[in-house]
C-alpha cells in the first residue's frame, strides 16, 4: 500500500509541485516510510522518531491494529494526527477518546453488518462459521457479525480465531463441517481463505463462502484456490485492477499508467498498489482544505464531504464529520466466479450503520 502511495506522490510532486494548501502555498509531499515489522515496541520507537526528531506533520497510512494501538496513547497525549489508518478496527472510531487517530478503509464491523444483511435477504436460516484471524480483527468481525444477526434466524454454529503461525486451516474447516455450518464467513487474509477453499473442496464441503475485503485479494492468494474460489461472495469499495470487469474503466487506465511512470516494478494489477493511490488521494484532500497547522489539518479531516476518489468504485464518496469517524462507509457485493470477480448490483449506502465495537482495542 505504501508503495502505491510514493507512486502518487512521485507524481503529485512532479506534475503539480505537490499540494496547494488552503493558505494558497503549494508545499510537495515527502512521505517517510518507517518499517515497524508488525512489532508494537518498533512502532512506538518510529512513531516518537518521526514526531520529535523528524518534526513530521502528521502521520499517516500506518498499517495494521498492533502497531496502531501501540501508538494511540503516543499520538493521543502529543496530538499528533494520526490519520487514514491503514485498518478496519471500528474502536478507532472512538472520536473523543481518540480525537487525533481516524482508519481509512471500512471498518471490519461494517462488513459484518453488510453480510449479515446480505444472509437476511438471500440465506434467512444461515447455520454460520466463522474463520478470523487472530487480533483487534477477530473481535470486531465476530462481535460486529452477532450484533448485527441479533433477531434473527441466522445462528453461528461454531466460531474460530486461527493464528498467523497455523500451518494449515483443515482442523477449522473439518469442524464447521462437522457443526453443520452451511455457510462460512472467513475474517482473514487471501492466503489462509485459499487453504480453506482447497480444503473444503478436498472433502467435498460446499458451503456458501463469505470473504472479507482484506482477503479477497486475487494475486495475494485466491488465485492459489483455482476453482475451489468459485462462488465466493465478497465485498469491496475499490476497483479491482486485476478484475476484468474494470479492464476498461478509465480510472484503472490512468492508474496503471502513472504506475508504469514512477513505480514500474510494481504489479498493476496487485489491489493493493491502486489502495495507496487511492489512500493518497484521500490524505490530499485533508491537505488541500487544511491550513499548514495541525489543527486546521485535523478539522479538514473531520469533514470531507462526497471527496471522489479514482479508484473507489462508482458511487462510493469518502465522507467524516465531527460525529463520524468512518470515511468510507459503502461497499458493493461481488462474486467470484471463472477467475474473477463481478459486481453484483450497485453499492449499499450504510452510513451511520457501522457497528462500534469498542472493546476490540485493550
Amino acid at each position: 500500500i505504501n508503495k502505491g502511495a510514493v507512486a502518487y506522490f512521485k507524481y503529485l510532486n512532479d506534475t503539480a509541485g505537490g499540494v496547494k494548501m488552503a493558505d494558497g502555498k503549494t508545499r510537495k509531499i515527502n512521505f517517510v516510510v518507517e518499517d515497524d515489522g508488525f512489532e508494537a515496541a518498533r512502532a512506538l520507537t518510529n512513531v516518537t522518531k518521526l514526531n520529535e526528531e523528524d518534526k513530521v506533520f502528521a502521520v499517516a497510512g500506518g498499517l495494521g491494529t498492533t502497531p496502531n494501538v501501540a501508538m494511540l496513547p503516543y499520538v493521543t497525549s502529543n496530538k499528533v494526527p494520526d490519520v487514514f489508518i491503514q485498518d478496519g478496527t471500528s474502536a478507532f472510531g472512538q472520536i473523543d477518546k481518540y480525537p487525533t487517530s481516524i482508519i481509512w478503509q471500512p471498518a471490519y464491523s461494517l462488513e459484518s453488518y453488510l453480510f449479515a444483511q446480505y444472509l437476511k435477504d438471500n440465506k434467512p436460516d444461515a447455520k454460520v462459521g466463522i474463520l478470523a484471524v487472530e487480533g483487534a480483527s477477530a473481535t470486531d468481525y465476530i462481535d460486529g457479525f452477532k450484533k448485527s444477526i441479533e433477531g434473527t434466524n441466522i445462528q453461528i454454529v461454531s466460531e474460530k480465531t486461527h493464528s498467523f503461525s497455523d500451518p494449515t486451516m483443515d482442523p477449522y474447516i473439518d469442524e464447521f463441517n462437522r457443526a453443520g455450518a452451511d455457510t462460512v464467513l472467513y475474517a482473514t487474509l487471501p492466503g489462509y481463505v485459499s487453504q480453506g477453499l482447497i480444503k473444503a473442496k478436498a472433502i467435498g464441503y460446499q458451503p456458501l463462502n463469505l470473504v472479507v475485503n482484506p482477503g479477497n485479494s486475487y494475486e495475494q492468494g485466491i488465485k492459489n484456490a483455482g476453482d475451489a474460489a468459485n462462488g465466493i461472495i465478497t465485498l469491496n469499495f475499490l476497483k479491482d485492477p486485476a478484475a476484468k470487469e474494470w479492464a476498461d474503466d478509465p480510472d484503472i487506465a490512468w492508474y496503471k499508467d502513472l504506475l508504469g511512470k514512477y513505480a514500474s516494478d510494481l504489479n498493476p494489477n496487485d489491489y493493493f498498489n491502486l489502495q495507496g493511490f487511492a489512500w493518497a488521494q484521500t490524505l490530499v484532500a485533508a491537505l488541500e482544505q487544511a491550513q499548514p497547522n495541525r489543527e486546521s489539518f485535523m478539522s479538514a479531516v473531520r469533514n470531507l464531504k462526497d471527496v471522489k476518489i479514482r479508484g473507489l468504485v462508482d458511487g462510493i464518496t469518502v465522507n467524516t464529520s465531527s460525529t463520524d469517524a468512518f470515511p468510507i462507509e459503502s461497499m458493493v457485493f461481488e462474486k467470484f466466479e471463472n477467475g474473477g470477480y463481478t459486481v453484483e448490483g450497485t453499492p449499499v449506502d450504510a452510513s451511520g450503520k457501522t457497528p462500534l465495537i469498542s472493546d476490540a482495542i485493550k
